[in-house]
């Protein structure tokens, strides 16, 4: 389902403890190709974010995506598609990494996965986050200005669409 939703770029310091109370309560990893710089660099300097913070892989160029999606350069285009599976790769990436923290946790001598550890013994909601945008840039463009972002987990996702009028912002304002 895609859904849509205003946002102002304005987020006061209360709205940033509202996102650290919400990731508080889980794990996240990002893909996002070269979109919402400022959110996650606000993320990075939030106190307390490294603990659920796994990381954002900012894969910008079409053929840096492609490879993150393990997917020819042709098939990436700024849709729900590339959103979803970005964040479906991000949701894989956080398992692996919970799934290592989880296990260095409880046997510190183990070095290795097994078997013995599955997704359904962690003990926390693990989210994927993909965004792919088509935002202002230094030539005219001919498709909408637009962003896709999805928000994965074990039971379900969530697309949103952000829809920007053309000519009206400058590429910062639109990453904004």
């Amino acid at each position: 389902p895609i859904q849509s939703e205003s946002y102002s770029p304005n987020k006061s310091d209360s709205d940033m403890s509202q996102i650290s109370e919400i990731f508080s309560k889980c794990k996240i990893y990002c893909n996002t190709t070269g979109n919402a710089t400022k959110l996650f660099s606000k993320i990075n300097t939030t106190p307390g974010s490294s603990a659920c913070n796994y990381g954002i892989n900012f894969p910008y160029a079409y053929s840096a995506t492609a490879d993150v999606l393990h997917k020819d350069r042709s098939e990436i285009k700024c849709n729900k598609e590339t959103a979803f599976a970005l964040a479906k790769q991000a949701y894989n990436t956080c398992c692996k990494y919970q799934l290592e923290e989880s296990a260095h946790q409880a046997t510190p001598l183990h070095t290795q996965l097994d078997d013995s550890y599955k997704l359904e013994s962690l003990d926390c909601n693990i989210i994927g986050i993909g965004i792919t945008g088509a935002l202002a840039t230094s030539r005219p463009k001919a498709g909408p200005h637009h962003a896709f972002i999805c928000f994965y987990t074990s039971t379900t996702y969530t697309v949103y669409l952000l829809n920007m009028e053309k000519n009206k912002r400058t590429r910062e304002e639109e990453d904004d």
